[in-house]
């Protein structure tokens, strides 16, 4: 029983005096209670005294001896107080060997305090290697001397001398072999008291001389200590802690608890109130128990009330989905006839809509050329069409300018980071022949979040590479877009707008303005942001040649996918992008710096970290003309389509990048469950949907489905047959071009397998037929011949066919 809830400290009196000999004892008590409590942490040991132990000891008898001269019943109480305390410290921090049998008290006070003798001498254990502790002699008490006078904060409180004798011992308390302490009874007679000392101590004391002590040999090992004394030790330190009881008012605080309380029960007997400071200890815990066993059925119970409205609430969710669900069989049940009505109402809106914004494109053109004049314009449609002031397109330009300028030596601009992640992705290696046209080697162009690699000789990027944090990106509305070359390139090496003048390509950047708009650099009023994101982007080595249907179609999607659908669970990514260049990329177009040949294919990388600190890579590549570099039908973007790996992109482009990049993976597609079969056959008409989010979101659900085998078998027979209703010749001839896309592509990624299965061998015969009747459909026959249509068509024959016995 050595834990230190067993030896609280004793309470502040009320007599608080500042001054004295009972002040100064305070002082060294708060001092003392720092320096041993490595020692009470230690309790218990057996290792014997140190010298903190001594100080206590010492430190507990000034206590005694400041008794005699304490008159008030308030100054003795809190003496007492603090001997008992230091008391109980010492029988818990002691070597057992060294137990005392009594409960130690101050001594009565003396009104005329006789002389006193000199301060204690501490006998300091003997070490390994030192020489033996020399014991100290006693010696003879002076002439009788005046007062002492009081005690004050720097001088220690007087040790009395001992009332029945003239000639004492220091005060320290020798020990003898067994290290017990030594009672120094008083004696009429020195040579009587030093007879008395040798015994107890077990060494021969030389005579009283007057020359210096001698060494004595060092004591023996101390033997066990009988249960006797042990038993009467732990009796002291309950009767201190009970009168610490006592005194604090019988507050719960002091009382026992547990191990200790059920050790200090067999000593009930011993004394009365030893017995009261055990009971009340015992009803202290009964209350606590009690209190613990209330706080555990208040638990209980609210566990029991919070599963109750969990299961309430579940039960609430259920009837929920089943109207739910109920009503879906509703809308269902809406004949064929309106919902064509409603989804040809869309659709003639959405065409509506694109045909404004061509006939927008056409006006703002002819304005801007000086062919219509905006004064002919109706006053509803000129802010639409009217080109950007003169100083406006200028301030943009020069804005760019400047910012070009000073990116050597604005911290800002400090273009792509290799540690944005957490781990080193460094710019991808150049092959040789793409370091032989490449700008300054290959040292690339920095801007603000981004840096880009030149190629001079095709006027257009190798590779672009962007930090971009999603959690701070901005999102601005467009302002003045003014396009400049950089004034650290040859302008002969930069595209200019004439390669853009009166044709159908766009200047199709590589790096965004949403991703590369992020960070302090892009604060204050809107006005500033706007220009300073337009002019960080719109620089021509971020820009080039695309078609406009590309641009503004599948590659659009593309950088919208990577900001938003990537690795979803981080915050930061780094994205690559390029052209594929081939020398027999075909003449588009020519300008006063030469001709401008047109990259038939783009790719992107993503890449971030996952939750395992492992790479997460998605790779793409989309060509936007064919070999004859012939613009190509618009497309929408469905991942699984246009991916494919980094390998092979490093072929098609002469780059090197991270090792890590080859072999990371992107994050598996989020598998459809069992149940969601029904829910995806009676989805397959949005892949006709009005807005391309709806389109491409079930295309990729059913291709999970059925190439992926995201639904069990039944499942996927499921599918198929709500996708042969809908690829009949009355029906399919009803779809958009892109429906007609849509529903093509699906059906060519069931694999051979489930055509070749033989519960399927009649929708297998039936779905031939369709294709055979979709082959020579009009719609298909005006398609051209390398139409993407025609590409899945022949696919999902090839399938049907290598399925026949």
């Amino acid at each position: 029983m050595t834990s230190e809830r067993m030896t609280p400290e004793p309470m502040q009196s009320s007599f608080d005096d500042t001054s004295g000999p009972l002040a100064a004892l305070r002082r060294e008590h708060v001092e003392l209670i720092q320096a041993t409590r490595p020692l009470r942490r230690k309790s218990g040991s057996g290792t014997g005294l140190g010298p903190g132990l001594h100080d206590l000891r010492v430190f507990s008898d000034r206590i005694k001896a400041t008794g005699a001269i304490l008159s008030e019943d308030g100054e003795r109480r809190a003496a007492q107080d603090l001997l008992d305390y230091w008391s109980a410290q010492l029988m818990v921090l002691s070597p057992s060997s060294e137990a005392v049998a009594t409960l130690p008290v101050i001594e009565e006070y003396r009104p005329s305090p006789e002389p006193m003798v000199g301060a204690a001498v501490p006998v300091e254990p003997a070490t390994a290697g030192s020489a033996p502790a020399t014991p100290v002699r006693p010696q003879m008490a002076p002439a009788p001397m005046a007062p002492a006078p009081p005690a004050t904060a720097s001088v220690a409180p007087p040790v009395a001398a001992p009332p029945r004798f003239e000639t004492t011992v220091a005060a320290a308390p020798r020990r003898g072999r067994a290290g017990a302490a030594v009672a120094m009874a008083p004696e009429t007679n020195p040579e009587a008291a030093l007879s008395a000392i040798e015994e107890a101590l077990a060494i021969p004391l030389p005579p009283m001389v007057a020359e210096a002590p001698q060494p004595v040999p060092a004591p023996s090992p101390a033997p066990a200590v009988s249960d006797t004394q042990k038993a009467s030790r732990e009796q002291v330190r309950l009767s201190a802690l009970a009168r610490q009881w006592r005194n604090s008012g019988k507050q719960p605080g002091y009382c026992l608890t547990g191990r200790a309380l059920a050790e200090a029960a067999e000593y009930r007997r011993t004394d009365p109130e030893i017995a009261e400071f055990i009971a009340a200890s015992e009803r202290n815990q009964t209350r606590n128990h009690s209190f613990l066993y209330f706080a555990a059925a208040v638990l209980v119970s609210a566990i029991a009330i919070a599963l109750y409205l969990a299961w309430r609430s579940s039960v609430d969710q259920l009837a929920l989905t089943n109207a739910e669900l109920e009503a879906n069989k509703r809308l269902r049940a809406l004949s064929e006839q309106e919902l064509q009505s409603v989804r040809q109402r869309i659709d003639g809106a959405a065409e509506l809509k694109g045909q404004l914004d061509l006939a927008t494109d056409f006006l703002r053109r002819e304005v801007a050329q000086g062919q219509i004049r905006i004064d002919s314009v109706p006053e509803g449609l000129r802010e639409l069409v009217r080109p950007p002031s003169a100083d406006a397109y200028a301030k943009a330009q020069e804005q760019t300018r400047v910012q070009a300028e000073a990116s050597a030596a604005n911290p800002a601009l400090a273009g792509y980071q290799p540690e944005f992640l957490g781990t080193s992705l460094a710019l991808p290696g150049l092959s040789p022949e793409v370091k032989a046209v490449a700008f300054a080697e290959g040292r690339p162009l920095d801007y603000v979040n981004y840096s880009v690699v030149f190629n001079s000789a095709r006027r257009m990027a190798v590779v672009t590479a962007s930090n971009v944090d999603r959690r701070s990106l901005l999102v601005l509305p467009r302002g003045v877009e003014a396009f400049v070359g950089d004034p650290r390139v040859p302008a002969r090496d930069q595209l200019t707008p004439a390669v853009f003048a009166e044709n159908d390509l766009d200047r199709g950047h590589l790096v965004t303005r949403q991703e590369a708009t992020w960070g302090p650099f892009f604060t204050g009023g809107d006005d500033l942001v706007d220009s300073r994101a337009s002019a960080n982007v719109n620089v021509f080595p971020n820009i080039t040649v695309q078609f406009d249907n590309f641009n503004r179609g599948v590659w659009s999607e593309l950088e919208r996918w990577v900001l938003t659908e990537h690795n979803k669970s981080a915050g930061r990514i780094a994205v690559f992008s390029g052209p594929v260049f081939r020398d027999d990329d075909p003449v588009v177009v020519r300008d006063a710096m030469g001709d401008v040949r047109l990259p038939r294919a783009f790719w992107k990388i993503a890449v971030s970290p996952s939750a395992d600190g492992a790479l997460v890579v998605d790779a793409f590549l989309i060509r936007q003309s064919s070999d004859a570099g012939e613009k190509r039908e618009r497309v929408p973007f469905i991942p699984d389509l246009y991916r494919v790996s980094v390998a092979d992109i490093e072929r098609l482009t002469g780059l090197s990048f991270d090792e890590r990049f080859r072999a990371a993976k992107p994050l598996p597609t989020v598998q459809a469950q069992p149940s969601d079969a029904a829910q995806i056959a009676a989805s397959v008409r949005l892949l006709d949907g009005s807005t391309a989010q709806n389109r491409t979101a079930t295309a990729q659900r059913i291709v999970t489905a059925l190439r992926d085998g995201g639904v069990p078998d039944a499942g996927q027979m499921q599918i198929v047959e709500a996708l042969a209703a809908m690829a009949e010749p009355d029906s399919f001839s009803r779809l958009t071009r892109t429906g007609r896309y849509n529903l093509v592509y699906v059906l060519s990624v069931v694999p051979t397998a489930n055509w070749a299965r033989p519960d399927w061998a009649q929708l297998t015969a039936h779905m031939q037929g369709i294709a055979t009747a979709i082959e020579h459909a009009p719609t298909t026959l005006a398609e051209p011949p390398e139409a993407n249509l025609r590409r899945f068509l022949a696919e999902w024959q090839r399938r049907m066919a290598a399925a026949k016995p």
